[in-house]
């Protein structure tokens, strides 16, 4: 009988260890992710007073902003370059690219001085879209795996939209700027913003997720132990 008790405990410890690491894991992600945010402040801070647009001609009517064009595309395929490499869903950065795309017209409007919009609220909306996303489908399997991919599809769907919305509007513009028609600071917020979103998002679902299978584990043991 003691054997059989003590086999039981060895057992439930070893079901236990895993999730309370997993839970750290997403705890020290929270912590990272506020501190990116607080970075990020910092360096805008710096940005709104050095503000210096880099605009280079494609044509005679239309050039790309550097900050607010190459720079975001650069970073927006790599990071859609590492997501197929990690073997994740095409289907699902497809999906998440779409709801962006629709945000993105619904947020983005013209104004006299090019597109403005909310670009910190996009970021929070491509972040949510991308990690609730992510573990809708069995959500309880491969938690940190499903955390990378959220945040990979926020960096590169997030930039990539923005920058096809502005392409879309080129037409209404005279010496029209990709990146630059009111949005150059726009989607360089958004491509910064939004990964930190889905880190902060994806870490948070882990945390319950982890934290409701610990909490089954307590309860499963109880019966056994007033027993």
């Amino acid at each position: 009988m003691q054997t059989n008790i003590e086999n039981n405990f060895t057992a439930e410890k070893t079901k236990v260890q895993p999730l309370i690491r997993k839970m750290a894991f997403g705890i020290i992600i929270l912590v990272l992710a506020t501190i990116g945010f607080y970075a990020i402040g910092l360096y805008w801070d710096y940005v709104s007073v050095h503000n210096a647009l880099l605009n280079f001609k494609i044509t005679s009517k239309v050039s790309v902003d550097f900050y607010g064009g190459i720079i975001p595309f650069i970073v927006g395929s790599v990071a859609t370059s590492i997501y197929f490499s990690c073997k994740f869903s095409a289907k699902k950065l497809l999906v998440v690219f779409i709801i962006l795309l629709i945000f993105g017209f619904a947020i983005f409007h013209i104004t006299e001085e090019g597109l403005a919009g909310y670009p910190i609220v996009f970021a929070l909306l491509s972040g949510l879209a991308s990690s609730l996303l992510m573990f809708s489908t069995k959500p309880f399997l491969e938690t940190k795996r499903k955390m990378a991919a959220s945040t990979l599809t926020s960096l590169s769907c997030a930039p990539l939209s923005i920058i096809a919305i502005d392409i879309v509007f080129i037409p209404l513009f005279d010496n029209a700027t990709v990146g630059g028609n009111g949005l150059s600071d726009g989607v360089l917020i958004s491509m910064l913003y939004s990964p930190l979103w889905a880190m902060l998002i994806s870490a948070l679902l882990l945390i319950l997720i982890e934290l409701g299978i610990f909490l089954e584990i307590i309860l499963h043991r109880m019966p056994q132990a007033l027993s």
